[in-house]
């Protein structure tokens, strides 16, 4: 009989302690909720933060050098897309490119140094 009872308990079958099993889900429920304030955080803030090209342009800025970041995992596809992103976002408020800077690390792309300037021409 005992060797049976052990048997269970190690299988996880059944518990020998309540207050293991109470400790358990106390927190798993903690651990949830803490991930689920996390990505509420994150998305709220991603959610009404302005574009580096709209606080230029409220600023009155004339011209403006932003870092576009580079992940390791995005350099050949997700550049390209952010670059574009940027240079459009910036167009958008009449800013015009003046030059791209590659910034390196031990030999890896991290990102680029974009710089704009305000387009006179449209004014």
């Amino acid at each position: 009989m005992m060797i049976k009872k052990r048997l269970l308990y190690a299988s996880g079958l059944i518990k020998y302690n309540n207050k293991r099993l109470i400790q358990g889900i106390f927190m798993y429920k903690f651990i949830l909720s803490t991930l689920m304030v996390l990505m509420i955080i994150s998305y709220s803030s991603t959610a009404t933060a302005t574009s580096d090209a709209e606080k230029a342009a409220k600023s009155g800025l004339e011209a403006v050098t932003v870092f576009i970041d580079i992940s390791r995992f995005s350099r050949k596809n997700g550049a390209a897309e952010k670059m574009t992103e940027s240079h459009q976002d910036f167009a958008r408020f009449g800013y015009i490119l003046v030059a791209v800077n590659v910034y390196t690390e031990n030999g890896d792309l991290e990102g680029f140094f974009v710089s704009y300037r305000k387009d006179k021409t449209q004014e």
